[in-house]
């Protein structure tokens, strides 16, 4: 495979490292990594010279770097090193970019015997040399090879034996009474053994629950109507307050004593209360059914008695068999893309909130379908949306219609075609790590508030504040910093890959899936999921000319515009507004739609004007609900 004028020649070197998770970053981190790397390439020069069949370094473009990528996943699946492969497939012929693959360790690279095995076929059908710093091994040489196969061997079942060890271990503690959730359930608090000891304050709150559902008869929403008009405080602010968690918890999105719908249902169906403890509830990361979870041998401290428990348990079951029942299987074509500006507040919302299909019976048995804030109901929020729902079917037939007509001429897209397999690969990965960052930068202002409540009802004393404050500083800059790296790297290409997928996929199979409407629906909500970002749907006070159903309300607001936000390039969009002669350098002032409203409102039709706006790849649609 190296014949001797190959060896003779100095040998490039190109570095591989991959961290996987947070916590080895600081173990076996970038750093670490790479000076090992280099303290190998160095002493490798000494031994042999660089003149004389040594090894030199290949560049900085040749250092590949996987971060938070576990050892588990397969070479081509990593987009780091699936770029090494393409830099490899993709160079000049007998003009390879690096000879040598360099790692720091064998189970730091892989933790399975068949991801080294084919990294050693990928080298040895290209003729690269894999070494490891740690082991000093040479896959040049059959003995090599051999040792590589024997450690990959001992490196999985050290894997093995840990997940084992860890399950066993977990095992046994929840077998002897320990309670292996990180804030002990409502009611109950932690001892030092991690064992559930009642917490009688909150205890005597589950008791009247059960006891106004089974023997008042009283509904879940008429329970958390009566804890919120009673003040009591709600089970993440109790958690708080008394010590079961360190720190405020990030759910907080609501007072702190507002109850809701499920929070009351899931006190009711939660045996722990009888002293029954489950475990075994989750496989890799999804929830198994209960026929399947494992009931631990030991009995914890009760609240509910079993014959009350198993009466809750059977009304529970009448009224999820009633709500059934009453499911319907109307499919909302944009079910989790419209998003509601009416309520949403910057200082206190991470994000709007997303609007939901609802339905109302009308005469003759039928119904009529249309789209809701989910904060529409003062039940399930402590904040209530003011805007009026919007009806499905006049809007799902603007938008099916109106991107069939944006995608039926595809032709703009296609230079985004020849896009690198790593680059689709590295971009999901740096977009759900965006996403998990944003998700916690926008947070810091709504646990701030939740913090300010909580030191103003006595839960935590001042130090704690300032202390919490300063903690949540530091977060917010390392949040920032971090999001500012990664849309860096992101750029222009967040919009490209989807771009090109969505025409691909409407291209090659679903060329008359918009045409009607009416047809398989759950294709076409596929299309406008791949197609559309978000559609933000904006409204205004009611005044005395509209005409909507039902009485008018004071405060009430009247949807008048929604902002389609597309996954496609501005280049594409710009030739749409170019051919349709409504290209914009900005959307619409508020002032000029207002204008346009009171010189139409008149008319009855769903869309009154378009305006493209092609820099941000957005169509702004000015509507007048009929």
């Amino acid at each position: 495979m190296f014949n001797i004028t190959d060896q003779e020649q100095p040998q490039k070197v190109a570095f591989y490292i991959r961290v996987s998770t947070e916590d080895q970053v600081d173990k076996f981190g970038v750093g670490l990594q790479r000076e090992s790397l280099e303290a190998l390439l160095c002493s490798k020069e000494k031994i042999h010279g660089k003149e004389s069949g040594g090894y030199i370094f290949a560049g900085e473009q040749y250092v590949y770097i996987d971060e938070a990528v576990s050892g588990t996943i397969p070479i081509g699946h990593r987009p780091q090193f699936h770029k090494l492969i393409e830099d490899v497939q993709n160079a000049p012929e007998n003009n390879k970019p690096f000879d040598v693959i360099a790692v720091f360790k064998l189970d730091r690279f892989a933790r399975k015997l068949r991801i080294l095995l084919d990294v050693i076929d990928f080298c040895e059908s290209n003729s690269i040399k894999f070494i490891s710093a740690h082991e000093s091994i040479d896959t040049s040489t059959p003995f090599g090879r051999a040792i590589v196969g024997i450690i990959g061997i001992l490196s999985e079942l050290e894997l093995e034996n840990i997940k084992l060890r860890t399950h066993s271990g977990r095992r046994e503690a929840v077998e002897k009474g320990v309670f292996m959730g990180t804030t002990a359930p409502y009611g109950f608090t932690k001892n030092e053994d991690k064992r559930l000891v009642v917490q009688e304050e909150e205890a005597g709150i589950v008791r009247e629950m059960y006891n106004m559902f089974i023997i008042e008869d009283q509904s879940i929403q008429y329970i958390a109507n009566y804890l919120r008009i009673n003040k009591i405080t709600s089970p993440d602010a109790s958690a708080t307050k008394h010590k079961k968690r360190k720190g405020v918890s990030k759910k907080l999105v609501n007072d702190i004593y507002f109850w809701n719908h499920s929070k009351v249902r899931e006190i009711l169906g939660n045996e722990v209360y009888t002293g029954k403890y489950y475990y075994n509830k989750n496989e890799k990361g999804k929830a198994l059914p209960k026929p399947e979870w494992k009931l631990s041998p030991y009995r914890g401290p009760r609240i509910i008695d079993d014959t009350l428990f198993i009466k809750t348990q059977n009304k529970l079951s009448m009224g999820k068999s009633t709500a059934n029942s009453n499911r319907s299987d109307y499919v909302y074509l944009l079910s989790g893309l419209l998003k509601c500006n009416a309520c949403y507040d910057l200082d206190r919302d991470s994000e709007r909130q997303t609007m939901h299909g609802s339905r109302k019976k009308i005469k003759d048995g039928k119904y009529t379908y249309f789209y809701t804030c989910r904060r529409k109901d003062g039940n399930k929020t402590s904040t209530v949306c003011a805007s009026i729902p919007i009806p499905a079917q006049q809007l799902e037939e603007y938008v099916v219609a109106r991107i069939r007509e944006i995608i039926s001429n595809p032709k703009a897209v296609y230079e985004y075609q020849q896009q690198l397999e790593s680059t689709k690969l590295e971009m999901n990965h740096l977009r759900a790590t965006a996403a998990r960052i944003q998700k916690q930068y926008d947070d810091i202002p709504q646990v701030r508030e939740r913090i300010k409540e909580q030191h103003k009802e006595g839960i935590i004393d001042m130090p704690e504040l300032k202390k919490q404050n300063d903690d949540l500083d530091k977060e917010s800059i390392v949040h920032k910093t971090r999001l500012k790296e990664i849309n860096s790297k992101l750029s222009d290409n967040l919009n490209k890959e989807k771009a090109y997928e969505g025409i691909q996929v409407f291209g090659e199979k679903y060329s008359n899936a918009l045409s009607d409407i009416y047809g398989d629906r759950n294709k076409i909500k596929g299309i406008l999921q791949t197609i559309i970002d978000k559609i933000v749907v904006y409204s205004r006070d009611i005044n005395e000319f509209d005409k909507i159903a039902g009485r008018k309300k004071k405060g009430q607001q009247l949807p008048y515009r929604i902002d389609i936000s597309l996954k496609l390039p501005p280049k594409y969009l710009k030739e749409q507004a170019d051919k349709d002669g409504t290209q914009k350098t900005k959307l619409m002032t508020t002032e000029e739609i207002m204008t346009f409203l009171d010189k139409h409102s008149e008319k009855a039709k769903f869309v009154a004007k378009e305006v493209i706006s092609p820099q941000k790849s957005i169509i702004s649609v000015i509507i007048i609900p009929c």
